[in-house]
């Protein structure tokens, strides 16, 4: 059982709070925070405990069987949120197998979930919760809150213990989505649901009004961690944005559900590398793309957010023929060179320490980044908290040495109110493609990672407001792709 706790959201790193400890990145935590029990259900609670103990689920596998059993469940699944979120968990944490129950204490669990809802706002009076039963495996439980909803994942083992349970948060659409509730799309776009590659990732084709359309197609990808399809982070979701103001355009896009999202047991964090959180499965969208029918004389384009942006150098090399790219708040820089800035700024705003610790502080962590820069994926261990393999994954794309050679056209986005990615990852950008006659720069004033209007608070509260991405970039970016059609 471990904890990992995440302040930043998306993406590819926020500034810590003491120098040298960087924080993780999502790719091997969940939002905020998430509990993981990889390794099961009894009865007790505010009210009088069960005295026969959990029913085992049966063995008989009639269709009218499985569904007594799954109504069952959907019942107690239900029940454990409902007394949990009134401060009752006793029923809950007597379901634990015995693994959990070592693992995750009462103060515990209360101290997840509080963590959790803090930025969702207040809970929706008088609106029940949603549960569904997903990939044969898992129950989710939804309470919906003011700004987002929050989303309990169990896994119940053959026992009907749980052996596993995770703590999120969610959308609203997804709130609704398990109450059968269909979301309601802007005039004249059309949007549907697919299955991406062997893992049959959730994804989503958008389109528009045909007599506006164009023959493009974008591939939209969302920053590091487990992203799903609308890049949703409290009540904002960019992803979904970018594709619903395209095909307001013209402009047909595809998203999905990063493989990190599903809370599946077979992703060791400790050996992941990016092949596995992003480049295999982006292999899959194109393969899906270039496999339709009615997509036949489409040209492929792709936008990626953050650590989407930053791995356009290796993606290029491997589509040469991809129409343009674009990089919303990414970098060409090496993450522990950023890691590096992110630590100097914050001491030299320490006034704890004087210049001869500060100087060696900063010594001492040039010679772990160098380090760093050499480990392999075969390395195990970590450097500066990120995993040796899926650093040594990064090391092997050559970011910036392929960013020098790209040639194809390439627009590079970012806010200047980004918190996470700098106007020196701007002037890298323009230095790395300084050959490229084909690359344009553009910055937005006002624009926080997400390309919201900030709020001008600190990271996670500058996330947790409401807001869509301003006309003005859906408008630059339809222009991009437009003017490269032939």
């Amino acid at each position: 059982m471990k904890f990992f706790q995440r302040t930043a959201p998306n993406d590819l790193l926020k500034p810590p709070k003491e120098p040298l400890r960087p924080l993780k990145r999502r790719g091997f935590c969940a939002t905020f925070l998430c509990l993981l029990c990889f390794l099961s259900v009894g009865l007790g609670a505010c009210r009088p405990q069960g005295a026969s103990g959990p029913p085992k689920r049966s063995k008989d596998t009639t269709p009218s069987s499985v569904e007594q059993g799954r109504a069952k469940e959907k019942e107690r699944v239900l029940l454990w949120t409902k007394e949990l979120l009134e401060g009752c968990p006793e029923e809950l944490i007597a379901s634990f197998d015995e693994a959990v129950a070592k693992s995750l204490s009462k103060e515990a669990l209360e101290a997840a979930l509080k963590g959790t809802v803090s930025t969702l706002g207040p809970r929706r009076d008088g609106e029940a919760l949603a549960a569904e039963f997903k990939d044969g495996k898992h129950w989710m439980v939804y309470a919906p809150y003011e700004k987002a909803s929050l989303r309990m994942t169990y896994v119940l083992n053959d026992a009907a213990k749980v052996s596993g349970i995770w703590l999120a948060p969610a959308s609203i659409e997804e709130y609704q989505g398990a109450l059968g509730k269909k979301e309601v799309l802007p005039a004249g776009i059309k949007e549907r649901e697919v299955a991406i590659g062997p893992w049959a990732l959730r994804g989503y084709f958008c389109s528009g009004a045909k007599e506006k359309a164009l023959p493009v197609v974008v591939l939209l990808v969302p920053g590091s961690g487990p992203q799903d399809a609308n890049e949703t982070l409290g009540p904002n979701h960019p992803l979904k944005d970018l594709a619903h103001g395209l095909a307001e355009r013209g402009i047909a896009t595809l998203r999905f559900d990063k493989r990190t999202y599903q809370p599946k047991q077979s992703l060791d964090p400790s050996k992941m590398t990016v092949q596995e959180e992003y480049l295999e499965d982006l292999e899959a969208a194109w393969a899906w793309l270039l496999q339709q029918k009615d997509l036949q004389g489409y040209y492929i384009g792709y936008l990626g957010h953050s650590l989407g942006g930053m791995l356009i150098p290796a993606l290029a090399k491997a589509h040469p023929k991809t129409l343009g790219w674009v990089s919303l708040a990414g970098s060409p820089r090496h993450l522990l060179d950023i890691i590096f800035d992110q630590n100097k700024a914050l001491l030299a705003q320490d006034t704890t320490r004087n210049p001869a610790q500060k100087e060696a502080l900063l010594k001492q962590l040039q010679e772990t980044i160098e380090k760093g820069k050499r480990v392999s994926a075969l390395d195990s261990g970590t450097t500066l908290t990120l995993p040796n393999a899926y650093l040594g994954s990064l090391n092997a794309l050559k970011l910036t040495e392929n960013a020098q050679a790209l040639q194809s056209p390439i627009l590079i986005l970012r806010g200047a109110a980004d918190q996470q990615v700098f106007e020196a990852d701007q002037q890298a950008w323009k230095a790395a493609l300084s050959k490229n006659p084909k690359a344009e720069f553009k910055t937005y004033p006002g624009l926080n990672h997400l390309f919201l209007p900030t709020q001008g608070k600190p990271i996670p509260e500058d996330y947790a407001v409401p807001g869509t991405i301003p006309s003005q970039v859906l408008e630059d970016l339809a222009a991009f792709f437009k003017k490269l059609v032939p």
